[in-house]
């Protein structure tokens, strides 16, 4: 059986960074992981802060997937 391919929180924020308001499906197929893998990484960096989510809402009764994207830097991180 492969063994997953583990992927680093600076990649996965670095990606959020080059692709903003991503999917989840999309942001899994750009770093080559499961979706489910994209989300509960995506999941994370929101409680951390460091990722946002915006939800995606409805469309004639169909659910639309929610956007991520990279939070800016704090000023003080910015400054180091």
């Amino acid at each position: 059986m492969a063994r997953p391919q583990q992927i680093s929180t600076e990649t996965i924020t670095q990606a959020l960074a080059d692709h903003p308001e991503v999917t989840v499906a999309d942001l899994a197929e750009v770093l080559g992981i499961g979706q489910s893998t994209a989300a509960k990484h995506l999941a994370t960096l929101e409680v951390a802060g460091t990722a946002r989510r915006e939800p995606g809402g409805r469309e004639g009764g169909r659910r639309v997937a929610d956007r991520w994207s990279a939070t800016a830097p704090a000023a003080d991180d910015a400054a180091h």
